[in-house]
This record gives C-alpha cells, sequence and structure tokens, in this order.
C-alpha cells in the first residue's frame, strides 16, 4: 500500500512538471515534462530510499562525459542510441514501474530524449538543468544519502 501511494506522489510529480514543461530550442510546439533538483531533493527528504526504489536515472549523455561524472549508478543510454530507436527498448526494460529521470549536462538533450520517449510512449521527465544543476547543489560526496 505504501508503494502504490507514493507512485501516486511521484505521478502527480511527474503531472506537475509537465505542466510546467519548457519549449525544445527552435519548437515551441513541443513540451519538455521537467523535474527540478529542489522537487528530487524534497521528495528524497519525505521518503527516504524512495528514489532507489521509484526512480530510474538515466544519463543521455556521451561515454566521455559519463566516465567523467554521472548521478549515483545511473546507466548510460545516449541520446544517439535513443534516436536510433535501440535506447528505447533499453529503456523500456530497465524501467518497468519506475519514474525514469533524464538528464544531460544542462538539460538539452534529454528534453531532446524525453519528446522521442513519450512518442514511443514511455513516460519520463528531464532533470532541469541537467547534472550541471545537479552538481550545484548535491556533490558527489554527499549524493549516496538522497539513494
Amino acid at each position: 500500500m505504501q508503494t502504490k501511494r507514493w507512485i501516486l506522489v511521484l505521478s502527480s510529480l511527474y503531472l506537475s512538471a509537465a505542466i510546467a514543461g519548457c519549449a525544445l530550442p527552435g519548437n515551441s510546439q513541443e513540451a519538455i515534462a521537467e523535474i527540478s533538483v529542489t522537487q528530487v531533493r524534497q521528495l528524497a527528504a519525505d521518503k527516504p530510499g524512495i528514489l532507489a526504489e521509484q526512480a530510474l536515472f538515466i544519463d543521455v549523455r556521451t561515454p566521455q562525459e559519463y566516465a567523467q561524472d554521472r548521478i549515483g549508478e545511473s546507466p548510460l543510454i545516449p541520446l544517439a542510441e535513443i534516436e536510433s530507436g535501440e535506447g528505447i527498448e533499453k529503456i523500456r526494460q530497465l524501467a518497468g514501474d519506475r519514474l525514469v529521470i533524464l538528464y544531460c549536462f544542462s538539460g538539452v538533450r534529454s528534453g531532446i530524449a524525453q519528446q522521442i520517449l513519450e512518442q514511443a510512449g514511455i513516460e519520463t521527465v528531464s532533470l532541469e538543468g541537467g547534472i550541471q544543476a545537479w552538481r550545484k547543489t548535491i556533490p558527489a560526496t554527499t549524493e549516496a544519502n538522497l539513494f
């Protein structure tokens, strides 16, 4: 019962992120569903362990960027793989019922990935500001406390 309640919390977070979405550069018709670092931190503070249990962070950057830094143990599925369709199936398999939070360096590539995945029927949100915003708020040394 607790799990279902938190799935509802995550779903409402997704909806509020979708409502507050922003447009892709050069495409004012399409909105990106985003979640802020503040929202993620609040969720983790309200329910310790919820991120590890109910959320899946996916890095859509390049392997070189991933090797330098990543959020937790997030898998790497580069935007190019998502665009080719191969990454879509990987994400489908990994996600299950979890909320998928996509990130890149600043939020642009994860926003593109979010829209591709939405068209494929996979609900995701993009981390607003990407790993750059994440690291300004959450240093790697304290990140484990969130998961």
